[in-house]
């Protein structure tokens, strides 16, 4: 177990030599439809025909059929703070070629929130205005992924110690 951890941890430090972030002008609200801390109503739950999800803790999420979809990604989810605020929306490509999804994304958000060179396998918009919120577009061999937050939304979840 040991050793799988430390190959993980060696993983992560070497894509994250990879990352290139960029602040942006453009504001960051959401995305594919959906907006960063709505309240997820039983409305909107209908309208996005969510699933719930499981996961290993407390975390609370769903599956979702978001209104604006982004092509090569078929996977889609939300996840929640316990008052039922979105903080996650979240999209995937599970595929043995992502070269083609993440190279669409990266070249339409580089369109809406400025260009950066030397990407590699992932790329980090923040919002300048509001830094807690984020885009994060990353891939690796067989998936890629569209990762919108407001860790500002998620640590108000927090309890206090």
């Amino acid at each position: 177990m040991k050793k799988m951890a430390l190959a993980v941890g060696i993983a992560l430090m070497c894509v994250a030599a990879f990352c290139v972030e960029k602040t942006t002008t453009v504001p960051i609200t959401g995305g594919f439809g959906i907006t960063l801390g709505a309240k997820f109503t039983p409305q909107l739950a209908k309208q996005l025909k969510a699933e719930r999800a499981k996961y290993d803790d407390d975390t609370v999420g769903y599956t979702v059929v978001p209104p604006k979809p982004f092509k090569g990604f078929t996977r889609y989810s939300v996840l929640l703070t316990k008052d039922r605020k979105i903080y996650k929306i979240q999209a995937t490509c599970i595929s043995s070629d992502t070269d083609g999804p993440f190279s669409d994304a990266v070249y339409l958000f580089q369109k809406k929130y400025g260009m950066v060179s030397g990407i590699r396998n992932e790329l980090l918009f923040i919002d300048r205005k509001n830094p807690t919120r984020s885009v994060k577009i990353t891939k690796s061999q067989f998936i890629a992924a569209i990762v919108y937050s407001d860790s500002a939304v998620s640590a108000a979840d927090v309890d206090d110690i």
